[in-house]
């Protein structure tokens, strides 16, 4: 499996991030930790990818006038840096002058980056970039192996935020139809993709059988209806000839549906990142929920990252507090596996869901 780390440098909360990932990841923190800002660091690199840094930045972030630490240097750059086996790509951005500087390491060997006085250089005998960076290159006819493997790597990258659960309701565009959109919105589509081609079926019956196994009794089968560009859903209930539209299910049913579809829209050795996916879930469906990512993990070789604020979830990883992280700005290094913050043997007499809720580990107290 692909070893993967994230490095973040004053980028808002997270002052110095240094993580090696498993193919299942618990991120927990007090509200204000950063969660949701090391997510918003790997959906910045994807969306760099394919449009560049002013884009990305201004459509991730909201622009750069708070990008930066409060607590970083003054003209200290932010650093966000993507580690794939022995490479190694590093972004530094300084937001006062609006300007970044890639590098591109494969151990000790530089692809392409700035030597100390300044200059570019990129090792490869044909390039004529004077300003390297990963998207030059990915748009370039070179033949740079680590450069192609970097690129994949990143753009396996997805990010799911916000489920837009009322959006949902009315279905989905179909002419979104490239890949899953972050708030899931056309989820409906993408079903409808997967469906029909045999290579993504699995995709679609992945889905399925997790709202089957979420909601027992509820849901039997689907099927679309597309009027115009809009593509809306129906629900077979079991033992029921007629369906029922999906835009009448509860939130709890369609929450579950656009997390399942984050899940089963990676490709195989990616990585997929969701904030706060118990939001709007039964515990019941939570605990289902999570054994879908371990389960996909397992067979397609991905990397789950879970945000969560959810003593459910926590409880599920009882057992392997090692996959637990916790992030606190105030401690170098972060985000801490669990067993190294705590004493597993003293972790073992409790609930990890209960040291959470009572303030024990990942508390604004800590962060005081």
């Amino acid at each position: 499996m692909t070893r993967f780390t994230l490095a973040i440098r004053n980028l808002r909360a997270l002052r110095d991030v240094e993580w090696a990932l498993q193919p299942v990841n618990l991120l927990v923190g007090a509200n204000g930790s950063g969660k949701s800002t090391a997510l918003l660091a790997l959906k910045l690199v994807r969306a760099a990818l394919d449009r560049g840094w002013p884009e990305a930045i201004s459509m991730t972030l909201g622009g750069s006038h708070t990008i930066r630490n409060r607590r970083s240097e003054a003209g200290e750059p932010v650093r966000i840096e993507i580690g794939v086996d022995d490479l190694r790509w590093s972004i530094d951005y300084f937001a006062e002058q609006g300007v970044v500087h890639e590098t591109l390491q494969d151990g000790e060997r530089g692809i392409f980056g700035r030597r100390p006085d300044g200059r570019s250089y990129v090792d490869h005998p044909d390039a004529p970039v004077k300003v390297p960076g990963l998207k030059v290159f990915s748009d370039s006819p070179l033949d740079i192996p680590e450069v192609e493997k970097m690129v994949r790597f990143v753009r396996s990258v997805a990010v799911f935020h916000d489920p837009d659960i009322v959006g949902i309701r009315a279905g989905s565009d179909t002419t979104h139809n490239r890949r899953l959109l972050s708030r899931g919105q056309n989820a409906l589509t993408m079903m409808r993709q997967w469906h029909q081609r045999r290579p993504d079926r699995w995709r679609y019956a992945f889905v399925l059988k997790g709202l089957q196994a979420a909601f027992p009794g509820l849901i039997e089968d689907l099927d679309f209806v597309e009027a115009g560009t809009t593509l809306a859903a129906r629900v077979y209930r079991p033992g029921q000839e007629n369906p029922e539209p999906l835009g009448t299910e509860a939130n709890g049913v369609l929450a579950m549906l656009l997390h399942l579809c984050a899940l089963a829209a990676v490709d195989d050795g990616g990585v997929v990142a969701i904030d706060e996916p118990e939001n709007a879930l039964h515990p019941y469906a939570i605990r289902v929920f999570a054994r879908c990512a371990e389960r996909l993990a397992r067979q397609r070789a991905t990397t789950v990252i879970l945000s969560t604020h959810s003593p459910v979830l926590l409880d599920h990883f009882g057992d392997r507090p090692q996959q637990v992280y916790v992030l606190d700005p105030d401690r170098p290094k972060g985000p801490t596996a669990l067993t190294d913050l705590k004493n597993p043997d003293w972790l073992n007499q409790f609930r990890l869901g209960a040291l959470y809720a009572d303030g024990e580990i990942a508390s604004n107290a800590d962060m005081g």
